[in-house]
């Protein structure tokens, strides 16, 4: 069982509030205050479970004798048929508040459901700024044409990657559908300048007729 403790020194870790915490793990707020004062002894054991999981997305691990520490591990698996929208809800919780564009490659907008667009539409009314690569002549676009560029069909690969703060995320689809996370300052920094010199030289896409 999480101690009181541990989930404040864990909200420290990652510098959240209780309010944020609630939000991520879709629970009420003054429960979760209740829970980090100590107020509630006994959490239901659902509602633990999603406090335990929201950390430990962030790269929080906690230890024996009410200990909390930050993985230092570069690389998470995040498997399952909602991997990438667990993927843009870490996008959301990790740049909110902050700088920085999350840039998407390779996307295909005709091929996403109301979910992700939902998720999509959340990152930009947060303020976060986001730009997307796509094929030369796509079916549709969710947003406006000016956050796009096309990228020529020989190159073009419907195989999503995401870059944020310091995280490069690949999509895998198919039978095993997951997300494979990579928090690495430099190869972020080398996919943000690759994506930069594309969007440089590609074209505003104009829609399929």
């Amino acid at each position: 069982m999480l101690d009181p403790r541990q989930i404040r020194a864990a909200l420290e870790l990652i510098d959240w509030n209780t309010a944020e915490l609630a939000e991520a793990a879709d629970l009420n707020a003054d429960t979760v205050r209740r829970i980090c004062r100590g107020t509630i002894n006994r959490p239901h054991e659902g509602t633990e479970q999603k406090i335990r999981e929201v950390f430990e997305r962030r790269g929080v691990k906690f230890l024996p004798d009410c200990g909390v520490q930050l993985d230092d591990g570069l690389v998470r698996v995040v498997q399952g048929e909602d991997s990438y929208l667990r993927l843009l809800d870490e996008v959301y919780h990790t740049m909110r508040g902050h700088s920085g564009d999350v840039l998407f490659f390779f996307v295909d907008d005709a091929l996403s459901p109301p979910e992700v667009i939902g998720a999509n539409h959340r990152l930009r009314e947060a303020g976060i700024r986001c730009r997307y690569l796509c094929s030369e002549n796509p079916g549709r676009l969710d947003f406006p044409a000016g956050d796009y560029r096309a990228v020529p069909e020989r190159f073009f690969h419907n195989a999503v990657q995401v870059v944020f703060a310091n995280c490069v995320a690949q999509h895998f689809g198919g039978e095993s559908t997951k997300v494979l996370i990579l928090r690495h300052d430099a190869h972020a920094e080398s996919q943000r300048r690759l994506f930069e010199m594309i969007w440089l030289n590609g074209k505003v896409p104009k829609v399929a007729r």
